[in-house]
């Protein structure tokens, strides 16, 4: 009776010469294709094969990428530049299995219960609009909420806040606003009788006024030009409740918010008040007044905290009901999309001071430079020690300078939650912003 003696067997296979040798390379070949049949879907714990953002919440998660129209499986996800759209996700096993497409930071965000192999879909198509995923008359807010994370150069704060913002360079985030008539309005009737504004994103504020304050999701808007270079206050007074440049100007119904009132600029560029129309489709909101004790080691969520904070010198207001007001610092750190080196996250982690060539050349060029709130150099509503006021300069970092000074006014406000966005009219370009409806 043969018995198996396994030395000698392994002494046969290192000794067998030539022809065995062979013979197991070829089968240990075939072991390696069978057992690679399904290789493209591999998701090792320290090194993906698909080679882009992908949030997984399990280590057992295997992915392949197909593309519409191509042979074969992709290893990697196609870039931004390709002319492909997301289109779906199959997974084996379904019904346990999430997935969320954020095309503000072309990624993927993957949730499931359970191991699972999945293929990421793409198509050929453009990057979808707001107008594409908005139903016509569909409110603004409910539209950005709903829809926001599927289009273009849209993106969640990090954990500090959960506001939808738009970021990048150049995002198609126009509007009309302060339009005469917005019922009959056409694209191009508005170049005469509205101004561009753009959407800063859907932020949670406080809305109402003193003892009748609720929590929303209003609209936040900016106004994409200047209007001129004006002192925060002639005496150096940096508390928003008292500062002329918001009592005497943007929220005093004599001037900006009157309709019929008109002003020429620093520039010799005529602007009008705020039209009755368009007031009409302001929420006035609590403008949180606080600060951090020190700006030049702040980073943009460490900004947000401080800016809700109670944190205010001496007996300055932490915060005013207004209709009108300016940016926050953190509304234009949260504005990037980041870059090649430095994407959104290492942005963000990076001290809003630095974002200049002098202090860190790669924030300058990739957090700064892939910002659509850096503009002329302008006010923010927030204050910094006894008589300063924070504002971004247009070198691309947050700074100080004394509220006598004279810098660049870009008013800001939060829409009623009734304002409708007119789908297909317009795509969110500068030559073609979106129109609204109150």
């Amino acid at each position: 009776m043969f018995r198996f003696n396994p030395e000698r067997e392994l002494k046969k296979i290192q000794h067998g010469g030539r022809n065995r040798f062979i013979f197991f390379s070829f089968l240990l070949l075939i072991i390696a294709v069978v057992g690679t049949s399904y290789a493209f879907y591999q998701v090792r714990y320290s090194r993906r094969i698909i080679y882009t953002k992908v949030k997984i919440n399990r280590k057992d998660i295997e992915l392949a990428v197909k593309v519409e129209g191509e042979e074969g499986n992709r290893t990697t996800f196609p870039n931004k530049d390709e002319g492909l759209i997301y289109s779906g996700i199959n997974c084996d096993n379904e019904g346990v299995t999430t997935a969320t497409w954020n095309y503000g930071t072309w990624s993927l965000d993957l949730n499931s219960t359970g191991p699972n192999k999945c293929t990421i879909l793409f198509k050929k198509g453009t990057i979808p609009s707001l107008s594409d995923v908005c139903t016509d008359n569909m409110p603004l807010n409910e539209c950005i909420a709903k829809h926001g994370l599927e289009v273009a150069n849209i993106a969640e704060d990090d954990s500090t806040g959960h506001n939808l913002r738009y970021i990048g360079a150049t995002p198609n985030n126009y509007i009309w606003f302060n339009c005469d008539d917005y019922i009959n309005l056409t694209q191009s009737s508005a170049a005469s009788q509205c101004e561009r504004w753009r959407i800063v994103g859907l932020m949670t504020v406080t809305e109402g006024t003193s003892g009748k304050y609720r929590i929303v999701d209003d609209v936040k808007i900016i106004r994409a030009d200047s209007l001129g270079s004006r002192a925060w206050h002639s005496s150096n007074v940096n508390n928003w409740a008292k500062a002329q440049l918001n009592t005497s100007f943007l929220n005093s119904t004599s001037y900006y918010l009157k309709n019929g009132y008109t002003f020429t600029d620093t520039d010799s560029n005529t602007h009008k008040g705020i039209t009755t129309a368009s007031k009409a489709m302001i929420e006035k909101v609590v403008w949180d007044l606080g600060g951090p004790k020190s700006y030049s080691n702040v980073t943009t969520s460490q900004f947000y905290e401080a800016e809700r904070s109670t944190t205010v010198y001496g007996s300055n207001a932490n915060h005013y009901d207004n209709l009108i007001g300016l940016m926050y610092p953190s509304d234009y750190g949260y504005a990037t999309s980041g870059g090649e080196t430095y994407n959104r996250q290492k942005c963000l982690d990076t001290i809003l001071y630095n974002w200049s060539s002098d202090r860190d050349a790669t924030a300058r060029t990739d957090c700064a430079g892939n910002d659509w709130l850096l503009n002329s150099t302008q006010w923010t509503i927030t204050p910094i020690g006894s008589a300063s006021v924070l504002y971004v300069d247009g070198y691309g970092n947050v700074d100080s300078e004394l509220a006598t000074h004279t810098l660049g006014v870009h008013p800001s406000l939060y829409l009623l939650s009734s304002v409708k966005i007119k789908s297909g009219k317009g795509n969110g370009s500068e030559g073609s912003p979106y129109i609204l409806v109150p």
